[in-house]
């Protein structure tokens, strides 16, 4: 899921988002709030809510980063002057299922064309347990005829209540030729109770989510672990143009909360990510007039 938009494209920019009809669920309220609370400023990044307490505009820094259109179904990631929209499914927990698009491009120099879809899978509880990403796509670059495809397969286990190991394992083909990457995430925890249900970055790392992680933050991707994880140790095999690579990576991990349980800080090895909230108002406190307009 690493670059979980950008993967299904493989660096295309520009194209028309997929238009299969389905009957795919529409949140109209949050998937989940955090001692009645949903975090406004995540470490860089900044969000926004709709009227019903949706996720709608994430932004790093000034800069949009990705916005959620509910009403189309739609997921759109901005980078530089360029955009990316997706169709985006989800369950009645309002989890996110499905990622898909297809694109058409052109332009003096290349013409791109394929399509790419990444699925989510949990458990009853809630939890993240797979999810597999594959990409087809095939064009002229410099006027030289290329064949790509993407495909991604990713496994958590989960042990009482927490996220105990991640494998995470890409597969990308160009021309015939195949290059493999497989990071595996092994996470510790102590004591410290996650009373609040709050994802943390450390839950977002481990998937392999870098663009669009703050989604799990706010729990579009499943439930959270019972506990704060305490360290985490990342192992990666890589095999790229013929030759492998091996190299391995520890992480500390600790929290300081605020009163009612969320998190107030969260350092990985000595990086401080902060965090503030706004309060939600539960959607039945909405008008009906309103509740009808967000279904339109």
């Amino acid at each position: 899921m690493k670059k979980i938009l950008t993967a299904l494209v493989l660096g295309v920019f520009a194209f028309a988002a997929c238009n299969d009809d389905d009957d795919s669920f529409t949140p109209k309220k949050p998937v989940t709030t955090f001692a009645g609370q949903l975090p406004t400023k995540v470490g860089s990044y900044s969000l926004e809510y709709d009227e019903f307490g949706r996720c709608t505009i994430a932004k790093y820094g000034d800069e949009t980063e990705f916005e959620i259109d509910y009403a189309k179904g739609t997921i759109t990631l901005y980078e530089d002057d360029e955009k990316e929209e997706a169709k985006v499914k989800f369950n009645k927990q309002g989890y996110i299922t499905e990622i898909s698009m297809a694109w058409d491009y052109k332009d003096e120099y290349e013409t791109s064309k394929g399509s790419g879809k990444i699925t989510f899978n949990y458990n009853k509880e809630g939890q993240l347990i797979s999810s597999n990403t594959t990409s087809k796509g095939s064009g002229v670059d410099e006027g030289e005829k290329y064949t790509s495809a993407y495909n991604n397969t990713s496994t958590f286990t989960w042990e009482n209540g927490n996220l105990v190991k991640s494998v995470v394992k890409d597969e990308e083909i160009e021309n015939g030729d195949k290059d493999e990457l497989v990071s595996t995430y092994t996470i510790q925890y102590d004591n410290q109770e996650n009373k609040a249900g709050q994802n943390t970055h450390v839950q977002a790392d481990v998937y392999e989510m870098e663009d669009c992680d703050v989604l799990v933050q706010i729990g579009l991707f499943g439930k959270a672990t019972a506990f704060f994880p305490k360290a985490y140790k990342e192992e990666w095999y890589e095999k790229y143009d013929g030759e492998e690579y091996t190299s391995e990576s520890e992480y500390d991990v600790r929290y300081e909360l605020n009163e009612n349980g969320t998190i107030e800080i969260e350092y990985i090895k000595g990086t401080p990510y902060y965090y503030s909230y706004t309060t939600v108002e539960e959607p039945s406190s909405k008008s009906a007039s309103a509740q009808e307009n967000a279904k339109k």
